[in-house]
């Protein structure tokens, strides 16, 4: 069943976070994430959401096992609390 994924973070360097953002691999292919994006709050400017659409709640953990150790590092956001929130789409 297709998921909606939506995590909020707040990094310690906005710049940092927003290039590791803009340089993950999000090629839409199989079980990787589609229509991905990251939106920062205007309320709360050091804090931001991403978002995308998975085939399955499978596939997120099996992407994120893959490439969230790597994306934290380059981020820096190594230790941080993540909010996240699993949606199931109803087309």
């Amino acid at each position: 069943m297709p998921i909606f994924v939506t995590m909020t973070v707040k990094p310690p360097d906005d710049a940092r976070f927003e290039k590791a953002f803009c340089e993950s691999p999000m090629t839409g292919a199989p079980n990787e994430p589609r229509n991905m994006f990251c939106a920062r709050s205007e309320s709360d400017p050091g804090r931001y959401l991403l978002g995308g659409e998975w085939d399955s709640h499978d596939a997120m953990h099996r992407h994120t096992e893959r490439v969230g150790a790597d994306f934290n590092a380059r981020a820096g956001t190594d230790g941080l609390e993540w909010e996240t929130a699993i949606w199931e789409i109803k087309r």
